[in-house]
């Protein structure tokens, strides 16, 4: 392989390494550890079960219907 190719093909895998891809699942320490959801953390740990597997997009849908809740 030459040289350039060799660029080319590692520059398309580092590329597809920074796309945020919504099918890979986080435990909740994960998800609430990251820079991300640090602010946060407290809501999460209510919602997030200890032993479930969650996609970033499920935990943003989560937090929003939580913060539009009814207050009693």
């Amino acid at each position: 392989m030459s040289e350039t190719a060799e660029k080319k093909e590692k520059a398309v895998v580092d590329k597809s390494a920074t796309v945020e891809n919504p099918a890979v699942k986080y435990i909740k320490d994960s998800i609430i550890s990251s820079e991300k959801y640090r602010n946060r953390a407290d809501i999460l740990n209510v919602l997030l079960e200890d032993n479930q597997t969650y996609s970033l997009d499920t935990v943003d849908k989560m937090i929003d219907k939580f913060m539009k809740g009814k207050v009693n």
